[in-house]
């Protein structure tokens, strides 16, 4: 339901991608880090190493998620004149 609220509000789809590893990424720029207990937990080990997301973000799409997603406090402080 929030990233239905927030595609709302701000028009655009926060999470553009279809990737799952690229999804977690998005996730943890935008929310923070996925909690340790949690990845360790993870049945998806492929997308984890030692409980941290296995996440190269010098590549080209780590690059895409560092410039294009920002932490959501970013967005609810938004300067837009529509936003206020």
């Amino acid at each position: 339901v929030g990233c239905i609220l927030f595609e709302l509000y701000l028009g655009f789809t926060l999470f553009q991608t279809h990737d799952n590893k690229e999804h977690l990424a998005m996730m943890e720029r935008i929310l923070g880090s996925i909690p340790y207990r949690m990845a360790k937990q993870s049945k998806k080990t492929k997308y984890f190493y030692h409980g941290r997301l296995d996440w190269d973000e010098r590549s080209s799409a780590g690059r895409y998620v560092r410039e294009n997603c920002k932490p959501l406090r970013r967005y609810m402080m938004s300067d837009e004149p529509d936003h206020q």
